[in-house]
């Protein structure tokens, strides 16, 4: 009886460990690399200056970005109704995950932090916006540190 006790035994610290091993294939959902999570359009949810709400200052504000594809961390972005805050259209190049230069087609570029939640549905920018005007003093602007949240489309 001893015997089949301690074969037992032996069958079953073997099969605890072989049978961990034999987990799953790692599936679940493929990694989505930052710059993929940053491509689409962005609709605004708040905007505050020196931490004022201007929100209203902004209606209808959408940020697209879409990567060039060659997962040099950039591509190119479309403001609309940016209320001459930043360059409508240009390129933008991502520093890691926690800044992003948007180099306007003007030759403006302007250095922002960004924030992009776990899921990917939230991303905040801030920046300073030194001057009161845009593109060389056409166009009037705010001076101030800019956060624009926004959430993905």
């Amino acid at each position: 009886m001893k015997t089949i006790k301690n074969i037992f035994t032996l069958v079953l610290i073997a099969s605890v460990m072989v049978f961990p091993s034999c987990g799953g294939d790692g599936g679940g959902e493929p990694s989505i690399s930052f710059d993929e999570k940053m491509n689409g359009t962005w609709t605004l949810t708040s905007v505050t200056v020196d931490g004022i709400d201007v929100t209203s200052d902004f209606t209808g504000f959408q940020l697209s970005l879409s990567s060039s594809g060659s997962n040099s961390g950039g591509g190119y972005y479309n403001i609309t109704n940016g209320n001459n805050i930043l360059f409508s259209i240009g390129s933008y190049s991502l520093n890691g995950t926690t800044s992003m230069n948007l180099n306007g087609d003007d030759g403006s570029s302007t250095s922002t932090t960004i924030s992009l939640s776990a899921d990917g549905t939230t991303l905040t920018l801030s920046f300073y916006n030194p001057t009161t005007t845009l593109g060389g003093g056409r166009v009037d602007g705010a001076a101030g540190d800019y956060v624009f949240v926004l959430s993905k489309q």
